[in-house]
């Protein structure tokens, strides 16, 4: 009996001793991972008041007035901007549509007077001056994406070569901007 106690006692001890380590020795661990769960729930809030934000905003579109929604038609002079520079032209976006809209008019007008139908020579005139520009600047960018990448290896490795022979890599930059044609080259002038 006295045998069954004391192994009692010592079962006791061992569950006391695990339950003090648990809450009391391990602490560190238990801040570690106290802390895991507040960065998750930070992220996890930060989601959501993300997700919130875009509500609103959507909220906030449907409720603008009617200025709003005439204005919603004309382009985004900064993604434009930036279509334009992939394409590789050297025009800004505004004079970009200014002469667009330019196109759009004078061929209008030319159609007019060749008597056709004001409303196929509109047509035609978002066809050829609208229109039209914007498939040639895809092409151009598609155009400038296969030069890029076909040009980008050999930057890379002029740039480990450089490198290898000791040259920073700022230097190395530069190497590659004066050695590589457009438009890796004028990328890398940028840097």
């Amino acid at each position: 009996m006295k045998a069954v106690l004391s192994g009692i006692a010592l079962l006791v001890v061992v569950g006391v001793l695990y339950f003090l380590w648990n809450h009391f020795g391990g602490g560190a661990r238990r801040k570690q991972t106290q802390k895991r769960i507040e960065r998750i729930r930070s992220r996890k809030s930060a989601a959501l008041k993300t997700t919130q934000d875009m509500k609103l905003r959507r909220k906030g579109e449907e409720t603008k007035g009617v200025i709003y929604w005439l204005l919603k038609p004309l382009p985004d002079f900064k993604r434009l901007g930036d279509i334009l520079d992939r394409a590789g032209k050297k025009i800004s976006a505004k004079r970009f549509v200014f002469w667009r809209f330019v196109g759009f008019v004078v061929i209008t007008l030319a159609c007019v007077l060749f008597k056709v139908n004001p409303f196929i020579a509109a047509s035609i005139g978002v066809i050829v001056g609208v229109w039209l520009p914007f498939r040639l600047l895809r092409r151009s960018i598609n155009k400038q994406t296969k030069a890029f990448l076909r040009l980008f290896p050999d930057a890379i490795d002029l740039i480990v070569r450089g490198l290898r022979s000791g040259l920073p890599v700022s230097e190395s930059s530069v190497l590659v901007s004066h050695e590589i044609s457009d438009p890796v080259g004028s990328i890398f002038t940028n840097i």
